[in-house]
């Protein structure tokens, strides 16, 4: 996988549900806020990003594994591969958990059927088997890359929804007024 296949994968695993929880976070700090803290993580994430980069410059090291185990031996190897683990196991929850969340709402207003627990099983069932597992199963993830675009795509097409319904409904930008619709 070139460069860039691998910078659309991570902008996917950064952007992911950080997107679809947005507006929820905007609602319940408020805009100002919200706001200051985005641009403040947002620093911190620049920052941690060029120094990480300077050091493995500087160590000659290409990947974060082997610049931790160049600075702190297995163990630091060992710490950053179980971080990595459960980044991606916290990625998949909150995938899991969205979609736990917003599938049910979307089918039963599309097929006008009451919304239930066994509704949300179900879909949650069916996302795993027809989603995830065959995408896990892959054997060389390259091709990953091509579904991150597409799913980057999705969300920028969400944003510019829950943007066009924030200004097209009430005539005022409340980030909470499109998701509560």
């Amino acid at each position: 996988m070139g460069a860039t296949g691998q910078s659309i994968t991570l902008a996917n695993s950064i952007i992911g549900v950080g997107v679809l929880a947005m507006p929820f976070c905007f609602q319940q700090c408020g805009i100002i806020l919200a706001t200051l803290l985005l641009l403040l993580m947002g620093l911190v994430s620049r920052l941690s990003s060029y120094f990480l980069l300077k050091s493995a410059i500087m160590a000659r090291r290409r990947n974060f594994e082997f610049l931790a185990f160049h600075v702190f031996g297995p163990a630091g190897k060992m710490a950053v591969e179980v971080g990595i683990i459960g980044f991606l196991m916290g990625t998949c929850i909150a995938y899991f958990v969205v979609v736990g969340d917003l599938g049910p709402q979307i089918i039963a207003k599309m097929f006008n059927i009451n919304q239930s627990d066994m509704l949300r099983t179900s879909i949650m069932v069916v996302v795993s088997v027809a989603c995830v597992l065959p995408l896990g199963l892959l054997r060389n993830v390259d091709s990953l890359s091509n579904v991150s675009a597409a799913t980057i795509a999705f969300y920028f097409c969400l944003v510019l929804k829950v943007v066009s319904e924030c200004m097209g409904g009430s005539g005022r930008w409340g980030a909470g007024d499109a998701v509560a619709r």
